[in-house]
């Protein structure tokens, strides 16, 4: 199973998810990245006669970008 961000807590409290966060430290907190599984796809393919392989798209070098 996979998982996807979903917000963050800041000593329990829901503050949100976007990123970056702004945490003033004039006590001690406690921050939390809260995760939920991710959305689970189904995905159905139906081929009617034999596939042209020489027209399939391809995949080259993805690029996948975090932040």
């Amino acid at each position: 199973m996979s998982y996807v961000f979903d917000h963050w807590e800041l000593d329990g409290v829901d503050i949100g998810s976007s990123n970056p966060v702004d945490i003033t430290m004039n006590s001690n907190h406690t921050l939390v990245a809260v995760f939920k599984p991710a959305p689970v796809l189904n995905v159905g393919v139906n081929v009617n006669g034999a596939p042209n392989i020489a027209n399939s798209p391809t995949l080259n070098n993805p690029t996948i970008s975090f932040s």
